[in-house]
């Protein structure tokens, strides 16, 4: 699942994420922000069955190590 908001002013921004994290907390969902990759989030939040952890450009070696 992917949430978004939109704000007119960025002085809205604190409202905005209070609003989402106690609707979050309602509905009994945890999520997690996104800083930096929003474009794979986006991709990640499409029902297209994309399963990000298969397009890792992380080496074997240290995925094995993990």
């Amino acid at each position: 699942m992917l949430v978004t908001a939109t704000s007119l002013t960025g002085d809205d921004l604190p409202d905005v994420e209070a609003a989402i994290d106690n609707l979050a907390a309602a509905a009994r969902i945890t999520l997690r922000p996104v800083y930096g990759s929003q474009d794979s989030a986006f991709a990640a939040g499409l029902p297209l069955g994309l399963v990000l952890s298969k397009h890792l450009k992380v080496p074997a070696e240290i995925r094995a190590a993990l």
